[in-house]
């Protein structure tokens, strides 16, 4: 039962028990603190998003997806990812991801998203999906815009309305993608031969 995809260079799978010490780790590195919510590095909070990972694994019908980033040649663990409300035909889903600051800059979050998106849209058919980050996370954002997403046209209010929502002093912007601009994206570069 346990789920797995694999990329060129990684292996996204199920949680598993003995993930905690990477996982608590990746969220506790100094490095990360100015990208990730303030409630991500709580001891209770993190137990809590493992403990639902490690039981989210055992389901036997997904309606969200808590997987771990693992380096296919040494199955080091260096991240986790997610994506949140697949349901066959849902208007919109959410994918999400973390990755240990010792591995940023290698193109390995945007092979990460690029593979939940199809799994999201081939997978489970969902019509568009969003992303959230802080506006200063530049490296964040370039990957939503590698992968297709565009920024939504939420205005100040909704910035902070998110911001809210997370428990954030800080504003939050939104990226999303339509399922049918995947496809032309995808299709365009399967006919470039990429």
């Amino acid at each position: 039962m346990n789920f797995s995809l694999a990329t060129k260079r990684l292996i996204l799978r199920d949680f598993q028990a003995d993930d905690w010490p990477y996982y608590s780790q990746h969220f506790k590195e100094p490095e990360s603190q100015k990208d990730i919510l303030r409630i991500q590095s709580d001891d209770q909070y993190l137990q809590k998003t493992f403990a639902g990972a490690l039981w989210l694994a055992k389901q036997r019908s997904r309606f969200g997806y808590q997987l771990m980033i693992v380096l296919k040649d040494s199955l080091q663990v260096i991240g986790n990812c997610s994506l949140t409300s697949p349901i066959i035909g849902s208007r919109q889903s959410q994918i999400g991801w973390h990755l240990s600051h010792a591995y940023r800059g290698q193109g390995l979050i945007t092979e990460t998203a690029t593979c939940l998106l199809a799994l999201g849209f081939q997978e489970h058919r969902v019509e568009a999906i969003r992303a959230d980050s802080f506006p200063d996370n530049r490296a964040s954002l370039r990957v939503m815009e590698k992968i297709g997403m565009q920024k939504t046209q939420s205005g100040f209010l909704m910035r902070w309305v998110r911001a809210i929502k997370y428990g954030e002093r800080r504003a939050i912007v939104r990226y999303q993608i339509k399922k049918q601009d995947w496809l032309a994206r995808t299709e365009l570069a399967h006919s470039n031969g990429k």
